[in-house]
């Protein structure tokens, strides 16, 4: 994945929720649950080839580009402190993998 995942912020508050979508939505899924969590800051990314990110373009497995993805974003979220993590779906698999 050569160019950023397109992100959402939705929400406020300190501590920010890395919300990864299931396969063929994006991140704009989630501000229903974002509505629902107060004080809470989600980064909803498109994965790539979803919403307004690039087309997914990598020769190799998606599931791993997709990870390398986020991965990036959940990188920058955590050098100001820690990062809650959820998924539906497709999405939850990432999660698990950037768990591992």
């Amino acid at each position: 994945m050569r160019e950023p995942l397109h992100l959402r912020v939705l929400g406020e508050g300190a501590r920010p929720v890395l919300a990864l979508h299931c396969s063929l939505a994006h991140g704009g899924a989630w501000a229903g649950v974002a509505g629902k969590l107060p004080g809470r800051r989600l980064l909803a990314p498109d994965l790539p080839g979803h919403g307004k990110s690039p087309d997914w373009a990598d020769p190799g497995d998606y599931h791993d580009a997709a990870t390398r993805a986020v991965l990036a974003i959940l990188e920058a979220a955590a050098r100001d402190g820690p990062v809650d993590v959820m998924g539906h779906s497709f999405g939850a698999t990432v999660a698990l993998r950037l768990g591992l």
